[in-house]
């Protein structure tokens, strides 16, 4: 369980959206198959950006956009 300092660095499913190039219900949708760490919050999704990052590697990678 993420702790409440690492949470505050963590992103909105729409700032993810916008690094991964991906709407936010595509992010939604990675969240809920568990392709990105995360903590659902009352107000919504909060995403660790280390997953972003390696995401966006994986994407890059496989030529995936």
């Amino acid at each position: 369980m993420p702790t409440i300092r690492e949470l505050e660095s963590w992103l909105t499913t729409s700032q993810a959206a916008s690094r991964l190039n991906k709407t936010r219900q595509g992010v939604t949708w990675m969240l809920e198959n568990r392709k990105l760490r995360a903590a659902k919050t009352p107000l919504g999704w909060l995403i660790d950006p280390k997953s972003v990052e390696a995401a966006a590697r994986e994407q890059e990678a496989s030529g995936d956009r």
